[in-house]
């Protein structure tokens, strides 16, 4: 899972006194105190511990890494333009391209080796192409994608695709309000005729797995149940155990799917205001007119505007991701420095993926090419992000539907003093970066993957899962949750 940099706790230690600035009064504010436990999960969100040897974590990651003996076997570049679709491609076809995908799948994923390398894909190989040999003469072009799919399910990348496919298993948020919990000493507990009832058991597993800081309708911190579960699921079933001094009772609680925000706006990007809080939204992070270009610019140029702001809302609900250049910019506009993400990653550089790289519209592959490493891996490279200053308060809005360099800004934002995220995980696809389009030749399908891993400093990956907030609120409720927020703590 992925750990993110300690970042709040200035925010959450301040806030429990109340400055008022620019106002001439003799009364004494009264101080709000955020009580400690909430302090703790926070920072516990935000921490991260150095590497204490770097050049053995590099030595780690690179075991992660295919090692190539030589490059004799790489297959040629067969991409084609589609401007037709197949619906029938005879059995030798679709062993064809069975050859030719692990062929370009060995020589440009970066995950090969991570997803179980040769043992693992040859397996599969071998089992697509008997399964095909039992087909008739001829086969569907959907059922040889199916039979992909079913043989690679051991793949866990979102951004891995075979035809309209991703070959993920995403977990969505699913959350209760039946019952509010406050926590104390003895633990957390629930209210039921003016009683303190405690939580002593969730179906046999750790209670803080499934307890999750929220902020309730009248904008308090609270904690409801909740955890994430398959998508699949319509609903969950837990059985808790509250216990009284006197009274003890079991109830089944169902959890309901938190589904992502549906009415995010239009626009790629938006700057306006709630409640008389500045609020800037964006939807994506590449254009594709030439009014969305603009609008993208101005995305990065407002940061400049907005670190003068006393606080302000960040949207990212529904960020599908795009070129993570933007939220680069966007950090160095309003920090004036570069902030880092906390990766350590190599990019695989062959024939095959450099073609790709070109058909992309990089024209200057020659100069990749002519690199020590070429072909093969460059350097793994680590980041080791330094925790920044920041004494304006972010709150973040994500949600289920927030991916890929979306995710990268979250990332970069994290590692920022004074930023709260609030709505549920992300999509969690993040594991594989620089991916590519390539197409089987015979059946026309189309495929993507990466040529770049992206591992947590631990080598633990956050895929399907993605980034948790630090309170779990719905995201259609998260703009009215933080203004009230906002009013009972600042």
């Amino acid at each position: 899972m992925i750990k993110l940099n300690h970042s709040l706790i200035l925010f959450l230690c301040t806030i429990t006194i109340i400055l008022f600035t620019g106002c001439e009064s003799n009364e004494v504010q009264q101080q709000v105190e955020i009580p400690e436990e909430i302090k703790e999960l926070v920072a516990e969100n935000r921490s991260f511990a150095p590497v204490d040897d770097e050049k053995e974590l590099i030595d780690e990651f690179n075991k992660l890494l295919y090692e190539y003996e030589d490059f004799g076997e790489e297959p040629d570049d067969k991409f084609v333009e589609i401007d037709e679709r197949v619906t029938f491609i005879t059995a030798e076809e679709a062993i064809a391209d069975v050859e030719y995908f692990f062929g370009i799948l060995k020589y440009g994923y970066a995950a090969y080796e991570y997803f179980g390398g040769d043992d693992k894909f040859l397996n599969a190989k071998e089992n697509i192409i008997d399964e095909i040999n039992q087909k008739e003469e001829k086969l569907y072009n959907r059922e040889l994608e199916m039979i992909l799919e079913q043989n690679l399910d051991f793949i866990q990348d979102g951004h891995f695709r075979i035809g309209m496919r991703q070959l993920y298993q995403e977990y969505i948020y699913y959350s209760s309000d039946e019952f509010s919990f406050l926590k104390d000493d003895n633990g957390f507990y629930t209210l039921i005729d003016n009683n303190k009832y405690y939580l002593t058991d969730i179906d046999d597993g750790d209670i803080e797995d499934y307890i999750k800081l929220s902020i309730n309708e009248e904008g308090e911190l609270v904690y409801f149940l909740g955890g994430l579960y398959p998508s699949t699921r319509l609903e969950q079933h837990i059985d808790i155990t509250l216990q009284s001094e006197d009274d003890k009772t079991t109830e089944t609680v169902s959890l309901q799917k938190v589904s992502a925000s549906e009415n995010v706006g239009e626009e790629i990007y938006t700057y306006g205001e709630v409640d008389s809080i500045p609020i800037i939204g964006i939807r994506a992070m590449h254009w594709q007119t030439n009014r969305e270009e603009e609008l993208l610019a101005n995305f990065t140029e407002d940061a400049k505007k907005l670190k003068n702001e006393d606080h302000f809302i960040i949207d990212v609900r529904g960020n599908t991701g795009g070129y993570v250049i933007y939220p680069i910019e966007w950090i160095e506009n309003y920090t004036g420095e570069k902030v880092q993400r906390s990766t350590v990653s190599s990019t695989l550089f062959t024939n095959t993926t450099t073609d790709a790289i070109k058909r992309g519209g990089v024209r200057d592959i020659e100069e990749i090419r002519l690199q020590d490493y070429y072909p093969g891996w460059a350097p793994t490279y680590y980041s080791n992000p330094q925790l920044r200053k920041n004494s304006t308060p972010i709150f973040v809005i994500t949600d289920k539907n927030t991916g890929s360099s979306g995710e990268s800004f979250i990332d970069y934002l994290a590692k920022l003093d004074n930023v709260i995220f609030i709505g549920t995980n992300t999509a969690g696809v993040s594991l594989v970066g620089n991916n590519h389009n390539y197409i089987l030749p015979n059946s026309l399908t189309r495929v993507q993957f990466g040529q770049t891993l992206i591992l947590n400093p631990d080598l633990s990956d956050s895929e399907g899962v993605g980034f948790k907030p630090d309170f779990w609120v719905a995201p259609d409720k998260a703009i009215e949750s933080i203004s009230k927020f906002i009013n009972n703590y600042l």
